[in-house]
């Protein structure tokens, strides 16, 4: 490059901009092009805000109500009834022992509690490819669609998620003594099914999110992770798509489903759930 130049772009507050543009040319840019280009700015700046404000407004979404859902709604899903059927493994996790930790804890000391959880649910689901969909109490839900991926992808993609979830919650060293800090505890229940993914609700509360039988006997097996003192537990559908081993704890009632269901555990994530 030859010359070049940076010059501010007006945006709307609180956004900042700027515009950098080089040249090849023998000798830089000429007057006439260096004013032309200062001319340009209202158009570049406008064409700017509406880029920014767009992602900012996906940026916004995508912190309430998940990535995919906030695409979905800027590109026009904003119907009671907008909706598609997706092949998805569900899941669904829950902190353990947190009722009988928020009625003597401090209301500082719950929310930190729920804000690391959450936070590393969060990480260890969406950076393999997966959707949180809702937080609710002490607990999330989450899809990982298969779409691109195949089952079996989704599959593993959701195992590793939940490996990751129970060694960032291991126990850590305060910081001032070293001694092992607190451990949290979650269990975990992980199904495969066709859902109904979209929207809910009433003409002015809309909710994205899923629906469907597989999703009831998700919610459901996750109260047996609790009966089992495992971290995760799967379904027989699960277990049969996964390439990974999983053993089984036997069969199971579950509220609502009228034949027992066969329930397993991943080798490797087979123990450690205590309190309620």
């Amino acid at each position: 490059m030859t010359d070049y130049l940076v010059m501010p772009v007006a945006l709307p507050a609180p956004y900042l901009g700027a515009l950098s543009v080089t040249t090849d040319a023998a000798g830089g840019f000429t007057s006439r092009a260096h004013d032309d280009l200062i001319a340009a700015e209202p158009a570049v700046a406008l064409g700017f805000a509406h880029h920014v404000v767009q992602q900012a407004n996906i940026a916004v979404l995508a912190a309430y109500i998940g990535v995919d859902p906030a695409h979905r709604v800027l590109d026009g899903a904003v119907k009671i009834g907008d909706s598609q059927s997706i092949d998805a493994v569900i899941g669904f996790t829950d902190l353990r022992g947190f009722t009988r930790f928020s009625g003597s804890a401090s209301s500082e000391a719950v929310l930190q509690r729920l804000t690391r959880f959450f936070g590393s649910v969060h990480r260890a689901v969406s950076v393999r490819g997966g959707e949180i969909l809702k937080f609710m109490g002490d607990g999330a839900m989450f899809v990982f669609p298969v779409g691109e991926q195949s089952l079996q992808g989704a599959c593993a993609a959701a195992l590793d998620a939940m490996t990751e979830l129970r060694r960032e919650l291991a126990p850590v060293s305060d910081g001032n003594d070293g001694a092992p800090g607190e451990d949290l505890r979650f269990a975990t229940a992980l199904h495969h099914g066709s859902v109904l993914y979209g929207n809910i609700g009433a003409v002015d509360r809309l909710d994205f999110t899923v629906l469907g039988s597989a999703v009831n006997q998700t919610a459901r097996l996750e109260t047996v992770a609790k009966r089992l003192d495992a971290p995760v537990v799967v379904s027989a559908a699960f277990a049969a798509a996964t390439d990974r081993d999983c053993a089984s704890r036997g069969h199971h009632r579950l509220p609502g489903i009228a034949d027992p269901v066969e329930v397993f555990v991943p080798v490797g994530l087979g123990a450690g759930v205590t309190g309620s």
